[in-house]
């Protein structure tokens, strides 16, 4: 007796009638927990129960505490299944002893399995919630399973199950039993993740409720269409809603008054073979639902924005099936093309397949169209709707079936258009298939339809539509002729991109024909006249989206000759082209096309040993029809091409063990064994690129003195640390942003040359030359000091045109290109920080790593913990090179350059612990630790502005613009800890409208905002000095996003003292003096070098012309304040009175740190600053309590 969960590749008789099977969705959102190690209790608590149950499919247990929840696919007999059910609606065993559909338990064997399985569950079940402190996981109704139900034929897709028992599980829709801990039950990027419970239980529509709103969106359509002449509608296609409506005539005026859209947040793929309303429902043209929140921040954009670029030409023409197809006249939408195409305004109706997306979506779309009328969704999904409405059917005609585009609903198509609906409006509203993810494939209207059935049926027709029953509806085309047809087959899918496609059996014969004769391979066949697969080549296709490459883009080489491979590296090349322009949004399909050509390219040298999948460069041998018969997934050559996915399983699941099995698959095929390249992917510090520029930063740091201790360059008077200007190349790739602008823009926006007003302070107003922001570009490169790729800008004027647009064609008007490399020799000024002679730094074992070697000399592994001073970056950024923090250290504890690793973040302004390492493995180590949640303790101190409140006797009053985002909780075992939960997003500083954005100390200004991460801080009373009014607080970051202390104490009223950034307040004499002492200091440091130190690839009249075009040197005081901003001046938001006061870390098991013992733990702290210290006499900073 096998293992329930192993599956066998043996096909079932095809002449066998098995029995039904019983299939059910379920989802529901509830609180469980963040850790995976409490998590995987439960987990294999459901797992166990499951498989004593005999069921297969997929369960996602979600890991949150608040947004997250389960959601399930299981199927099985129907005993099985039910019992299931039973177990999750709160029942402690079955009700009786039924027999049905085969499952014979005379004997009471299943029935005590079932019960038994039930007990054990509930048991687990309720320990694990109590540990919790949450409610158990409930469902409220035996409503909440979607249910559907099929009799598998056996045909060549269904596989036996080995389990031998009487439960009529005899075939399954799944191949195994999947259940898994992830972020998100329904994956979206991250971009719902600030989405709670509270925000998704709301906006539902009932099936019947949903049948009422799709009936008066038609009629609605329909008549105004009639009304405007658009169409002359056979009898009895335009209908109107039951004369019993009693609310209709209200109905209608709300109406008229508010627009309704209706939007399918299924993929495309899924909308392509079933929709509600086809010509109303928009398509997102989606491919993951991760996507669509992109897609609902474009079409809630102000109207005058680019809806024609780059994101959205996609939604043009035939690519938007279903889609936004609401002409002007019919009143129910606009045309794309329409500026009010927004969401605006609008009164927005959602659906999906089983109601789990749409209901994340409605909550995502409240969110980010505040001038909403109304957000609603199919509860439950199309799968309940069909339990409902779906055994009525929908009557056919001549016109069904044609899903409608936008370029269709139009004044010439629309007869087809108001065809595509149900005759009568109590019918089924939803008209072809609903795409299900197993074996299946979709399901009819009368839910009993499956794609698995029509699967057969096409293989043993002859070459005919196996969907050309009369009964059905089907709204899909064929990508290839334009035919009806709504089968996805595992073998169709897009060569490029594995995304499934629609394509006839007629259209597939011909492609075959056509690739076999491209390949010139005429030894054998893949498909006879009557579409039966058989020894010979795979087609290979391609989607909408790589529609153009279908001519030079082929996974299989074998059989083109020389001659054709460089025609389709010809066309490759083409397409590439214009992807050059676009940057960061065209990165992907640059790679996607660059990798085809090396691999054809490699392919004609012959050094393709190492792809199983490929044979000889040309010719109809033997070898190469064998190799192109290959299944391109799992490399065998009697593959249906259904061993992926939910067809079949991945290959790679069956020969490892499952999860709380203690078997492996040991009876798959061994001509089943994947042959394929495996994948070594080189750590990110050992590849080329990596190499040499730290090669390169290694020799500019020897060559410019750049590494020295902090008392090089210290000022003993100030405390200041000014080193001296030295000549120096700056390199930049243009950033995807840059591309298609000017040098001159890129140079003025993205680098402030030539633009004095950067900074509120400078007050230059003589020189011409900063004025216009082009006029220092055009000196640079006349001065020689500009390139590109290498070659002086100069060089590049003598190749183009002379006359531009705009006039005379200047050098800051040459336009760059992706890939392209800016270079600057300029004369390096580095602005002051402020600097104790020895910089306080602390070493510490790292436990697992004792016996490990870092170098040659024979170092252990270190773990430094450094009082950071505020003021001074971390590593080299921006202005600051030398100046920055681990520079000093390298050069005071005797280090290479370059040898220390950060193991996190800490803020310019910000003072305190610093964890570093020097040793990439334990850099990693720490990370984890530090990003896994749980592993890591921080408390930092922060001297803020007002009396912080000691408990929940005293309100928080949050910012009116934040109240509906941010939230406040008192906890802690006293309620004396202050919880503030507010996502933060990042706003550019240009983009900010505070007057203190010229004292900002980062060009990327935090905000409260609805769309960004999920950001959770705890505070803490201290102290209070009535003097100052000023309180002491000790602070706790639960998430580690920039900023976040800062910022949420900004927005309770509590802003850190001398963060002018976010609302603290500065004394601005003391400020003003210290910025001119710096600029002083800078000057001075300047006049008294004598020679700079620079790079020996500088030549003596670069250096020359470097000085000369320097803005400091040339302007003086004036010319400083210009260069540099007044945070970077010591003007302000340079040093804030917020310090990381102690770190701990728990080095626990770790699947990716196997070395690191267990329950061993690292503290990491620092000396109370000076500001802290005058609020309280604290010997030890052991009185300051973790928060977390």
């Amino acid at each position: 007796r096998r293992p329930h969960t192993e599956t066998t590749m043996t096909k079932t008789a095809p002449t066998e009638q098995q029995p039904k099977q019983y299939c059910i969705l379920f989802y529901k959102y509830h609180p469980l927990t963040s850790d995976p190690a409490i998590l995987e209790t439960y987990r294999r608590a459901t797992e166990k129960l499951c498989a004593s149950l005999h069921l297969t499919g997929r369960i996602l247990l979600g890991l949150s505490e608040d947004g997250e929840g389960i959601n399930g696919t299981l199927a099985g007999g129907k005993l099985d299944v039910e019992a299931y059910v039973d177990c999750m609606l709160g029942r402690e065993g079955v009700g009786s002893d039924e027999k049905d559909d085969g499952d014979v338990d005379s004997d009471g064997e299943n029935f005590e399995r079932r019960n038994g399985a039930i007990k054990e569950f509930r048991t687990e079940s309720k320990r694990f919630f109590e540990k919790l402190n949450v409610p158990e996981l409930i469902f409220p109704s035996s409503g909440d399973f979607k249910w559907s139900s099929c009799q598998m034929n056996g045909d060549e897709n269904n596989f036996e199950s080995s389990s031998d028992d009487n439960s009529g599980n005899n075939s399954s829709w799944f191949p195994d039993l999947n259940i898994k801990m992830v972020k998100e039950i329904i994956s979206s990027g991250g971009a719902f993740s600030n989405i709670t419970m509270k925000d998704t239980s709301k906006g539902y529509l009932t099936p019947k409720e949903w049948h009422e709103e799709i009936k008066a969106l038609v009629c609605k359509r329909q008549q105004n269409a009639k009304r405007s002449g658009d169409t002359d509608p056979k009898e009895g296609s335009v209908v109107t809603a039951g004369k019993d409506d009693e609310n209709k005539d209200t109905r209608q005026k709300e109406e008229e008054e508010v627009e309704t859209i209706l939007i399918d947040v299924r993929n495309h793929k899924e909308c392509q073979i079933g929709s509600f309303a086809p010509g109303i429902a928009i398509d997102p043209n989606t491919k993951t639902f991760s996507q669509f929140p992109k897609w609902v921040q474009d079409h809630t954009a102000p109207a005058d924005n680019d809806v024609h670029g780059d994101n959205c030409d996609k939604f043009n023409g035939d690519g938007l099936d279903g889609g936004l197809a609401n002409n002007k006249k019919t009143g129910i939408g606009k045309a794309l093309d329409d500026a009010t195409v927004m969401l605006n305004n609008k009164r927005i109706l959602l659906y999906c397949t089983g109601g789990i997306r749409c209901e994340k979506a409605s909550a995502y779309v409240r969110q980010m169209v505040p001038n909403h009328k109304g957000v609603f969704h199919l509860q439950g999904g199309i799968h309940k709707y069909l339990e409902e409405f779906g055994n009525k059917g929908s009557v056919a005609d001549e016109n069904l079936g044609e899903n409608v585009t936008i370029d269709e609903v139009g004044e010439t198509t629309g007869t087809k258009d108001l065809n595509a609906f149900p005759k009568e409006l109590n019918e089924c509203q939803f008209l072809g298939k609903n795409f299900v993810f197993d074996r299946r494939g979709a399901l009819g209207a009368d839910n009993g339809l499956a794609q698995s059935n029509d699967c057969h049926a096409m293989r043993e027709s002859e070459g005919e539509n196996a969907t050309s029953d009369p009964g059905r509806t089907i709204v899909g085309k064929c990508l290839y002729c334009g035919g009806p047809w709504d089968v996805f087959l595992p073998e169709s899918v897009c060569t490029v991109c594995r995304e499934p496609i629609l394509i006839c059996p007629r259209c597939k014969l011909d492609l075959y024909q056509k690739q076999q004769h491209l390949r010139g391979i005429t030894t054998a066949t893949n498909e006879s006249s009557e579409g039966k697969s058989v020894v010979g080549i795979r087609s290979e296709y391609h989607c909408e989206d790589h529609f153009h490459l279908k001519e030079c883009y082929y996974t299989n080489l074998c059989g083109f000759s020389k001659e054709d491979m460089d025609s389709q590296m010809k066309k490759l090349r083409d397409h590439s082209k214009p992807l050059e322009g676009i940057g960061k949004k065209g990165k992907q399909r640059r790679r996607t096309i660059r990798k085809q050509i090396d691999k054809i390219e490699s392919f004609l040298k012959g050094d393709n040993s190492d792809d199983k999948s490929i044979g000889p460069p040309h010719g109809n041998s033997r070898a190469n029809v064998d190799a192109a018969t290959q299944c391109r997934h799992c490399g065998s050559s009697e593959c249906a091409s259904d061993c992926w996915g939910f067809h079949g399983g991945n290959l790679r699941m069956k020969r490892k063990p499952k999860q709380g099995t203690d078997e492996s698959f040991s009876n798959v095929d061994e001509e089943s064994t994947i042959h394929r390249k495996k994948r070594n992917r080189t750590p990110s510090n050992q590849r080329v690129g990596k190499m040499l520029k730290r090669e390169m930063d290694l020799k500019e740091i020897a060559s410019l003195g750049l590494c020295k201790p902090p008392t090089e360059y210290r000022l003993e008077d100030s405390g200041m640390r000014v080193p001296p200007p030295v000549v120096r190349v700056l390199r930049s790739a243009v950033k995807g942003r840059w591309c298609g602008k000017t040098l001159g823009w890129v140079m003025s926006n993205e680098f402030f040359e030539g633009d004095p007003s950067r900074d509120g302070s400078s007050t230059i107003t003589t020189s011409s030359s900063i004025s216009n922001e082009n006029a220092l570009v055009d000196r640079l490169v006349e001065a020689g000091l500009l390139r590109i790729n290498g070659t002086p800008v100069s060089k590049l004027m003598q190749v183009t045109p002379t006359i531009s647009p705009v006039g005379p064609f200047k050098p800051s008007h040459i336009l760059l290109k992706n890939m392209d490399i800016i270079e600057r020799v300029c004369h390096w000024h580095e602005p002051p920080v402020i600097v104790p002679p020895t910089i306080s730094i602390t070493k510490h074992s790292v436990p697992g790593f004792e016996d490990i070697t870092n170098d040659a000399e024979g170092n252990s592994p270190k773990i430094f913990c450094i009082d950071k001073p505020p003021t001074v970056p971390v590593h080299p950024a921006g202005p600051f090179y030398a100046n920055s923090l681990l520079m000093m250290v390298e050069a005071q504890e005797g280090l290479p350059p370059k040898s220390l690793i950060p193991c996190h973040r800490i803020d310019r302004a910000t003072s305190g612990v610093l964890i570093c390492t020097n040793m990439p493995s334990v850099a990693s180590a720490v990370q984890r630790k530090i990003s896994g949640g749980g592993k890591v303790k921080k408390l930092y101190l922060a001297r803020v502005k007002g009396k912080f409140p000691a408990s929940l006797n005293r309100d928080v009053v949050l910012p009116e613009q934040v109240i509906n985002i941010a939230s406040t909780r008192w906890c802690g075992d006293d309620n004396d800890i202050l919880e503030v939960n507010a996502p933060l997003a990042v706003k550019m500083e240009n983009e900010t409208n505070s007057i203190n954005s010229a004292m900002s100390a980062s060009p990327m200004h935090r905000i409260v905002s609805s769309d960004g991460k999920p950001s959770v801080s705890r505070f803490r009373f201290i102290a209070y000095d009535e003097q100052t009014n000023q309180s002491l607080v000790s602070c706790c970051p639960i998430t580690g996003r920039g900023h976040q202390l800062r910022v949420h104490l900004q927005i309770i009223g509590f802003p850190i003292q001398n963060d002018v950034e976010y609302g603290g307040t500065i004394h601005r004499d003391s400020i003003k003096s210290q910025m001119e002492l710096s600029v002083k200091s800078m000057l001075e440091v300047s006049a008294s070098t004598l020679r700079c130190l620079h790079d020996d690839s500088i030549t003596e009249e670069e250096i020359r012309m470097s000085v000369e075009n320097c803005k400091c040197c040339v302007h003086g005081k004036e010319g400083v304040k210009a260069s540099f901003n007044s945070s970077q001046l010591l003007g302000g938001s340079h040093a804030i009175d917020l310090h990381a006061l102690k770190y701990c870390i728990s080095f626990g098991n770790d699947s990716k740190a196997d070395d690191l013992n267990e329950n061993n733990t690292m503290k990491f702290t620092t000396s109370i600053p000076s500001w802290a210290a005058r609020f309280v006499d604290i010997a030890s900073v052991e009185r300051f309590h973790w928060l977390a």
